[in-house]
C-alpha cells in the first residue's frame, strides 16, 4: 500500500499551477496551527523530496527567486542544513536568472543642500556564487522593479537607490557594515520564450557579501574604486 506521502505526490501530479499554489498555501496554514516537533523532513525518500522542492520552488521562482521582506522567505530554507542546501540546488537550477550582474557604482555631490548622484559607473561580471546569494534571499537581499526589458531603464531607479542610502549614512541612521550595494540582474525564458531577457534591480548589504566571503567576487572599477 502507499504510504501517504506517496498518495499526496501521486495527486499532486494531476493538479494544475492554480491547483499547486492553492494547495502550497493551505499547506503552510496547517503548518503554522501544528506544535513544534522535529524535524522529519529527512525521513522522507529523496526522490519524494525532490518532487517537493520542485513544486515549491516553481512557486518560489515566480517572483525572480527572492521576496520583498523576510515574512515572503521559503521555510525550507531555514528547515536545516542539508534541507536548505537540497532545495538551493534545486532553485539554482530552476531560475532564470542568470549569472550575469550589473554592479553599479557612484559619485556624490551637494547641490542646494541636497545631495545627488554626480557621476554613475557600472561593471559587468558573471559570478555564480553572487547568484546563489541573490537567490538565497535573507533580510539583507532585496529585489524590485523586476520585469523591465531594458537594462537602461532601471538605471535611473538604482541612481535613487544610492541618493536614499548616502542620505541615511550622512544622517548617522544607516551604519556602513548595513549599507548595500546596488546592481541590476538579468533573467530569460519567460512564458516558454527561451529568447526573452528581463531585468531587475538588486540591493545586498555588505556584512552579507562579507559573511558569505564573497568580496572577491565584486568588480573593481576604472577609476579603482572598489564597492567594499
Amino acid at each position: 500500500m502507499p504510504s501517504k506521502l506517496e498518495q499526496v505526490a501521486a495527486m499532486l501530479a494531476g493538479l494544475d499551477k492554480y491547483e499547486l499554489e492553492s494547495t502550497i498555501c493551505l499547506a503552510r496554514q496547517e503548518i503554522n496551527t501544528r506544535p513544534a516537533t522535529g524535524c522529519k523532513s529527512l525521513d522522507v525518500p529523496a526522490e519524494i523530496r525532490n518532487i517537493i522542492y520542485d513544486l515549491v520552488a516553481t512557486s518560489y521562482l515566480h517572483r525572480w527567486g527572492s521576496y520583498y521582506d523576510d515574512q515572503d522567505r521559503c521555510g525550507l530554507f531555514s528547515a536545516n542544513k542539508q534541507i536548505r542546501i537540497e532545495f538551493m540546488d534545486m532553485c539554482y537550477s530552476k531560475s532564470k536568472v542568470t549569472d550575469k550582474i550589473w554592479f553599479a557604482s557612484a559619485n556624490f555631490s551637494r547641490r542646494y543642500g541636497y545631495l545627488e548622484v554626480d557621476k554613475m559607473s557600472w561593471k559587468t561580471v558573471e559570478s555564480p556564487k553572487f547568484k546563489k546569494l541573490l537567490l538565497d534571499g535573507g533580510p539583507c537581499v532585496t529585489t524590485a522593479s523586476a520585469g523591465w526589458q531594458k537594462q537602461e531603464d532601471l538605471q535611473q531607479w538604482v541612481r535613487w537607490l544610492h541618493e536614499d542610502e548616502q542620505v541615511q549614512l550622512t544622517k548617522g541612521t544607516l551604519s556602513q557594515d548595513d549599507a548595500s550595494i546596488f546592481g541590476i540582474f538579468e533573467a530569460t525564458g519567460f512564458h516558454g520564450d527561451e529568447n526573452s531577457t528581463k531585468y531587475a534591480s538588486f540591493s545586498v548589504m555588505k556584512r552579507a557579501i562579507k559573511a558569505k566571503g564573497l568580496e572577491d567576487e565584486l568588480p573593481v572599477f576604472d577609476d579603482g574604486i572598489k564597492l567594499i
